[in-house]
C-alpha cells in the first residue's frame, strides 16, 4: 500500500506523529477527518493551493487497486463507485478533500460563535441556531469530535419534529466518515405508527432510512417509542457524561435547530414530562446489548410467516464450517466474529427458522477474500489457492439453495442505498444487528429487538419489497 508515502503530505496538515498517523488511516476511517480537523487547518486562501497539491500527489500514487482498498475504508468513495456517477480518480479524491474541508470549516464557525456566546455571560443559558438540515448531521459529529466543558451533568438532548426527516437522502448516500469515540449518544424517539402504515412509500423509507442510520452513525443508539398524539414526534438524547443539550423544531417544513447549554437549574419542568413520557413507555424498537438473551428470547415464539433474513455483504456466516475455522485460526476473524457466527448459524438452523429467505448481495462474495486473503504481485492480484477452492465451493453450495435471494448490485442501483445491519422479521419478530461499516464483518454487540405487531409488520413489509427491488425499486 501506499499509505506510507501519503504520510509526508498529510503531516502539512497535522501534528500528529508517523506511527499513530498509519494505524489510524489504516483503521479509523474518520481520521480522515482528523488530520483536517487539526489545528494547522488551513486558511480558505491557502486551501485550494493545498487541496490542488494533494490531489496531484494522491492521484499520481494511487493505483486502482489502492483507489479499490479506499473504497473500503471509506464508504464516501464506495457509494461514488458503486453509483452511477461518473469520476475519473482525480475528481473523486478531489471532492472527497473538499467535502471533508467543507464540513470541518464549518464546525469551527460554529465553534467560534459558541466562544462568543460564552464570553458575554457564562452564568446564562447561551444558545446558537443552525439553519439547514445538512448541519444536523455534522454538527453532531462535531460535536463528539471536541473536548466540552463547563457542562452540566443534568444536561439531555430533546428533539421536537421527524427524526428520520433529519437525515436526508442526500447526507444517507454521502457518508465519508464513521466517527468511532467513547462518548455515545442515547436517542429515544416517537413516531405516531398509524400515519406511517397508511403510506406505502413513506413506512418503506422510514424503516430503510432508520436501519441506514444506525449503521452510518454508530455513535446514535437508537429507540423507538410510539406517539400518544397524532402531532408527537419528541425525541430525548442522552450521552454518557457532561452534555449539552439540543432542540430542533420544524417549522413550515423548514427545521430550526436550537443548541442550549443548560444547567441544573434551568431544568423546567416542560424537560422532565418528557423524561417522565419516556419512562412511562415500553420502547417499540430497543437496543440490548445482550446477544444470548435476545436470542433466547426470540426462541420462546414461533414465527408465524416465512421468516426473511436480509444480510447485505455478510454471506461470511453462511459459508461452511471448515471455511469458518479456517479464518479463525488464520487470524481474518476474531473470537467475537467467531461467536457471532455460531450464533446466527444456530439460529438459523431451528426448524422453523431452516427455510427462511436469505438476502444478500452479489458484492458480498468480495468480502471474505477483502480481509486478507488476497495479495499484490507485479501489479495484479493473486488467491491463496486451497482458500480460493474452498471459497469457490461455498459459493457453488450457496447457489445450490432455493432460499437465497442474490441482489445483484451491479445492476440495481438502489441496492446501495440499502443498510449494511443485519436485519431479521417474521411478523411476530424483528430484530437488527449493528455492524461497524468499516470492517465488514466487527459488530459492537449492539442489537435492536422489537416483539411490537405493528412495528414488526412494517420491518416485514420492508424485507419483502427488498426482495423485489429489482421490478418495484421503491427507495427512488
Amino acid at each position: 500500500m501506499i499509505f506510507s508515502e501519503i504520510l509526508n503530505v498529510m503531516l502539512n496538515l497535522s501534528n500528529t506523529s508517523i506511527q499513530e498517523f498509519a494505524n489510524a488511516i489504516l483503521y479509523d476511517r474518520s481520521y480522515v477527518s482528523k488530520w483536517v480537523n487539526d489545528r494547522a487547518l488551513p486558511a480558505i486562501s491557502g486551501w485550494q493551493e493545498t487541496k490542488a497539491n494533494m490531489t496531484e500527489f494522491l492521484a499520481a500514487k494511487l493505483s486502482d487497486y489502492d483507489m479499490e482498498h479506499l473504497a473500503i475504508q471509506y464508504p464516501y468513495v464506495q457509494t461514488i463507485v458503486q453509483s452511477n456517477i461518473k469520476q475519473s480518480k482525480k475528481e473523486l479524491i478531489e471532492t472527497l478533500l473538499e467535502k471533508t474541508y467543507t464540513r470541518t470549516f464549518n464546525r469551527d464557525e460554529i465553534l467560534k460563535q459558541e466562544k462568543v456566546i460564552l464570553a458575554q455571560d457564562k452564568t446564562k443559558c447561551s444558545a446558537i441556531t443552525i439553519t439547514d438540515t445538512k448541519n444536523v448531521i455534522n454538527y453532531l459529529i462535531n460535536f463528539l469530535t471536541q473536548n466540552v466543558y463547563e457542562l452540566s451533568e443534568y444536561s439531555t438532548f430533546y428533539y421536537s419534529g421527524n427524526i428520520v426527516r433529519c437525515f436526508s437522502a442526500e447526507l444517507l448516500d454521502n457518508y465519508y466518515i464513521n466517527y468511532m469515540s467513547p462518548h455515545c449518544l442515547r436517542v429515544k424517539f416517537t413516531v405516531n405508527l398509524d400515519l406511517i402504515i397508511n403510506d406505502e412509500q413513506e413506512k418503506l423509507i422510514f424503516v430503510n432510512s432508520f436501519f441506514r442510520i444506525i449503521t452510518g452513525l454508530p455513535f446514535l443508539n437508537l429507540e423507538i417509542y410510539e406517539a400518544t398524539r397524532k402531532t408527537a414526534h419528541i425525541v430525548r438524547m442522552a450521552q454518557k457524561g457532561n452534555m449539552a443539550g439540543w432542540g430542533f423544531d420544524l417549522k413550515n417544513e423548514v427545521p430550526e435547530v436550537l443548541f442550549v447549554i443548560e444547567n441544573e437549574e434551568n431544568v423546567n419542568e416542560s424537560y422532565l414530562s418528557l423524561q417522565t413520557l419516556f419512562e412511562n413507555k415500553n420502547p417499540i424498537f430497543s437496543l440490548q446489548e445482550n446477544f444470548e438473551e435476545a436470542f433466547k428470547n426470540i426462541d420462546e415464539d414461533l414465527p408465524e410467516n416465512m421468516p426473511i433474513f436480509y444480510t447485505p455483504r455478510l454471506y461470511l456466516y453462511y459459508g461452511s464450517d471448515e471455511l469458518k475455522e479456517q479464518m479463525l485460526q488464520d487470524r481474518f476473524i476474531n473470537i467475537q466474529e467467531y461467536e457471532l457466527w455460531n450464533k446466527l448459524q444456530t439460529f438459523l438452523s431451528r426448524p422453523q427458522i431452516r427455510q427462511a429467505k436469505i438476502i444478500i448481495t452479489k458484492s458480498s462474495f468480495n468480502d471474505t477474500f477483502a480481509r486478507g486473503w488476497i495479495y499484490k504481485t507485479n501489479g495484479g492480484i493473486q488467491i491463496f489457492g486451497d482458500y480460493y477452492k474452498k471459497y469457490m465451493a461455498d459459493i457453488y453450495m450457496m447457489f445450490q439453495r432455493n432460499n437465497i435471494i442474490i441482489l445483484d448490485d451491479d445492476k440495481i442501483s438502489n441496492v446501495h442505498r440499502l443498510p449494511m445491519s443485519i436485519v431479521y422479521g417474521d411478523q411476530s419478530h424483528s430484530f437488527a444487528l449493528r455492524f461497524n461499516q468499516m470492517i465488514p464483518y466487527e459488530t459492537r454487540n449492539i442489537m435492536y429487538v422489537s416483539k411490537n405487531k405493528v412495528y414488526t409488520k412494517l420491518v416485514y413489509d420492508w424485507l419483502k419489497a427488498i426482495i423485489n427491488i429489482e421490478n418495484e425499486n421503491f427507495l427512488k
